[in-house]
């Protein structure tokens, strides 16, 4: 999320999305009369889609104010379910991770002004981190994409840890008319797919696994598991990897190849 700080920081503004958070937790199903802080079908609920606070302070002080203040709000409303921040992972400064590496890079993800991961993965009301992965997007696609999406998985997992918490990895995405053909995109993700489970973060997704009727091209990241194919069906890209990686997770298990 990029526009006007005062999002953040504007008391009325702030006080209106909190209102937002109690209408929307405090509704009840329609369906099956649950209120909705209290539906067992939610895991967990994210703050905001990645929140990068430009505008505020370097260090990320007024959005991990923000953070505590609306989750707690968030847990108010919903005591049983988690809550995470919804952030990318960035840093004002490389501190906590390789600064080698991410120096040759030269992509400024560590070198982000106005959130810190650690900070605010460290609130008292966020109870996992969160981070997505997009290199392309990022500056980071070339011979050092495999090496740097391992290493954000790795150094991510090991500060959460530290932490206490668990990591989900959100989103992870190679564009399908991007840097790589789609034998290099297959390779890369079972590789980060691999490093999830070894290093045993709580929950990864690749971005994004689409319905059959929604168009290709209303997302540069799009796969699917259409109706009538084979997992493994070059039409689906990845579902294939997916299914693999979580068969994985449960040693012994049967992969299905239909519904």
């Amino acid at each position: 999320m990029e526009g006007d700080p005062r999002f953040f920081t504007d008391p009325a503004v702030v006080a209106h999305y909190k209102a937002h958070v109690a209408r929307l937790l405090n509704r009840v199903n329609t369906v099956d009369g649950i209120r909705y802080g209290d539906h067992p079908a939610v895991l967990a609920w994210e703050l905001l889609n990645e929140p990068r606070g430009r505008g505020l302070d370097k260090e990320g002080a007024r959005l991990r104010a923000w953070i505590d203040d609306v989750a707690r709000e968030v847990k108010t409303h919903a005591p049983g379910h988690l809550v995470g921040t919804g952030e990318e992972g960035f840093e004002p400064s490389p501190e906590g991770y390789e600064p080698g590496f991410w120096s040759r890079s030269g992509s400024p993800v560590l070198r982000t002004p106005g959130a810190s991961f650690t900070r605010n993965t460290a609130s008292p009301y966020i109870d996992f981190a969160s981070v997505h992965f997009y290199p392309e997007s990022w500056g980071l696609g070339g011979v050092d994409t495999a090496e740097a999406g391992a290493r954000w998985i790795r150094e991510h997992a090991a500060i959460a840890r530290s932490l206490g918490k668990p990591l989900f990895v959100g989103e992870l995405g190679l564009r399908n008319e991007g840097d790589f053909d789609v034998s290099q995109r297959r390779a890369l993700y079972r590789g980060w797919l691999e490093c999830l489970r070894k290093e045993g973060v709580g929950a990864g997704a690749l971005w994004m696994f689409a319905n059959d009727a929604r168009p290709e091209a209303w997302d540069h990241y799009t796969f699917y598991y259409r109706d009538g194919t084979l997992p493994g069906d070059p039409v689906n890209r990845y579902a294939d990897l997916v299914m693999e990686a979580a068969a994985a997770e449960r040693p012994g298990a049967a992969v299905s190849t239909g519904w």
